[in-house]
């Protein structure tokens, strides 16, 4: 009897868990003064293009950055792009720059869920193995670092990003 009324309590818990992210939930401020530089500055990270061409994430030091780690196959990740696409749109891109690093293992994956919309502007896929900084328990996961690299706040999970706060942090 108890077995009986236990089990949709675990149903439950089961299916939020499995929607809600693909890994758990966190939000943090970060100060550099509480950590070591290197582990919370905008790191040298070749990446790919999604027309094809090299780039070097640190070459954006001097401009506010949100890095965003996402999958085509990560349901979150593809729950926030359209907020993701309307803060990217919204930004000064001489002050600003909106990084989306794909995780697919297959690029082609990646490039299709791309297509028809405005985030290929913003898209990479790594060329190299993700820096320590961007170690995270699952995906979504999104950075925002300041103009001097460091960062100022890290989101794993999902989240709406076409609000006022977090314009004012990428103006």
């Amino acid at each position: 009897m108890r077995m009986k009324s236990f089990l949709p309590l675990l149903l439950l818990v089961t299916v939020t868990f499995c929607c809600t992210s693909c890994g758990p939930k966190a939000a943090t401020e970060n100060s550099t003064a509480s950590t070591a530089p290197t582990e919370k500055i905008l790191p040298a990270l070749a990446l790919q293009h999604a027309d094809g061409g090299a780039f070097e994430l640190s070459s954006l030091l001097g401009k506010k950055v949100m890095v965003n780690l996402w999958a085509s196959w990560c349901g979150p990740c593809r729950e926030e792009m359209p907020s993701i696409e309307a803060l990217a749109q919204s930004i000064d891109t001489s002050k600003a720059a909106v990084v989306l690093i794909s995780l697919d293992e297959d690029k082609a994956d990646g490039m299709r869920f791309l297509q028809g919309k405005n985030l290929q502007r913003w898209a990479y896929f790594p060329t190299t193995d993700l820096p320590d900084i961007f170690n995270v328990p699952g995906i979504p996961a999104t950075f925002f670092f300041n103009e001097k690299g460091e960062m100022i706040k890290e989101i794993v999970g999902t989240e709406d990003y076409n609000t006022p706060a977090f314009k004012q942090l990428l103006q």
